[in-house]
């Protein structure tokens, strides 16, 4: 879920800064905004990131056993990031800032409320794994997976909430064709709907048609959008209707929310409070008031990501103790079902945790969804690959819909009006 440190990048710097000055003699000085809206650093994290996403499903089902307690493999990925994050805050800080971070100039009972502030996001964590695991035993894959591509349009809206980091029009748009390529990837949402002139024509080629009709014949995951809906809506007119509702959709939906929720506060916690808190402090500077209330700095990154892992692990452990899985380690130990191959997917995804927040960092919990995109075409690519079949026309589709997606959202930002400014008549 995070942001920015001490170096705020580009594309979460403000567009321009507000200049007091109305003299027509003193020439702009105020550098172009830029037009990539990402800085090298994000590109770098989020390919990464996709790469990760996209490989880790092959790792789990290679190398983890289906019968293993998967509430232990989520505790030492835990301490794996928890190992990795302090390591590197304690090699790249001084003794000095170590000192200040964590006891805030000799102050040491606010660490108990730094762990708190990283605790609530570990909370709302565990709560969406928790809706998402009731979801998908109440809901069909289907339903399941089109109520969870919502995520993204969630962290837009939790990024308002919390920072105040609005959307333009063309974002909007840009994240509408996100869950678009992302439903196209499922083969939820029939291409013929998106574009029913390519679509007629490519179900007339061969072997893709043939493909599609299977699909849809054998009432898979394929049957499209229009009949999951339709089945949706059915369905809550059934006798199963108030089971379905309060035991599937709204958890998902919930989950959905909480996902948003959690990566918003991570992102205010590592870049200090967003666009619009940095603004208010770059006036307060602009101002030299000695009475202006300028926010606090960026915690650092691993700082954050220590003490998240810390509440992540202390939550953990309460869960053991009221959780079948903890009564299944009090039987049969910790390590039942492991093999030293179990490592490899625990590795890479604790190492895609860090990746995750440092996405989050230096992109923004938003645009963090764009990487997950890609990473579930990178996942079919690499499927497709290891059984000898070719690039499948949902997937070219996606890759178009999720590179425009992420090309508009980052040329045209949301640009606020400039205040104090005359209009000319």
């Amino acid at each position: 879920t995070e942001s920015t440190s001490s170096n705020i990048p580009s594309s979460v710097q403000p567009a321009s800064t507000l200049t007091k000055t109305l003299a027509p003699s003193a020439p702009s000085t105020a550098s172009p905004p830029t037009t990539s809206g990402l800085s090298p650093k994000a590109i770098l994290f989020m390919i990464l990131l996709s790469l990760q996403f996209g490989l880790q499903p092959l790792l789990v089902r290679r190398f983890t056993p289906p019968t293993i307690n998967k509430s232990t493999v989520v505790f030492v990925q835990e301490i794996i990031k928890l190992v990795i994050s302090l390591k590197v805050y304690l090699s790249t800080t001084t003794r000095e800032q170590q000192r200040s971070d964590w006891g805030d100039g000799g102050r040491p009972h606010l660490l108990l409320r730094q762990l708190a502030i990283a605790g609530l996001p570990a909370a709302l964590y565990c709560v969406q794994n928790l809706a998402s695991l009731l979801a998908y035993q109440n809901l069909d894959p289907v339903q399941f997976n089109v109520l969870n591509q919502t995520k993204t349009l969630s962290a837009a809206l939790c990024c308002y909430l919390v920072l105040g980091a609005r959307q333009s029009g063309l974002q909007m748009a840009a994240l509408g064709m996100l869950l678009s390529a992302a439903l196209v990837l499922e083969k939820i949402l029939p291409v013929s709907m998106l574009m029913p002139g390519l679509g007629r024509s490519v179900s007339g080629a061969a072997g893709v048609g043939a493909a599609s009709a299977a699909a849809t014949a054998s009432g898979g995951v394929s049957r499209g959008l229009p009949a999951t809906l339709s089945g949706l809506i059915s369905s809550l007119g059934s006798g199963s209707t108030a089971r379905r509702v309060t035991h599937g959709v709204l958890p998902i939906l919930l989950a959905s929310f909480l996902s948003g929720l959690a990566g918003a506060l991570v992102q205010k916690a590592v870049q200090g409070g967003g666009k619009q808190v940095r603004r208010i402090r770059a006036e307060a500077v602009t101002q030299s008031s000695s009475t202006a209330s300028v926010p606090s700095r960026p915690k650092n990154f691993y700082l954050f990501s220590t003490e998240l892992g810390l509440a992540s692990i202390f939550l953990l452990l309460i869960s053991f103790v009221f959780s079948g899985d903890g009564r299944r380690i009090a039987a049969n130990g910790f390590f039942h079902g492991w093999t030293p191959s179990t490592l490899v997917p625990i590795l890479t995804q604790s190492a895609g945790g860090i990746v995750v927040g440092l996405v989050t960092k230096y992109a923004g919990s938003v645009r963090k969804g764009f990487a997950l995109i890609f990473g579930m075409l990178l996942s079919g690519l690499v499927q497709a690959w290891s059984t000898g079949g070719a690039l499948g026309f949902e997937q070219m589709v996606g890759l178009v819909l999720a590179s425009a997606s992420l090309l508009l959202h980052t040329r045209y930002p949301y640009r606020p009006k400039p205040r104090g400014s005359v209009v000319a008549v």
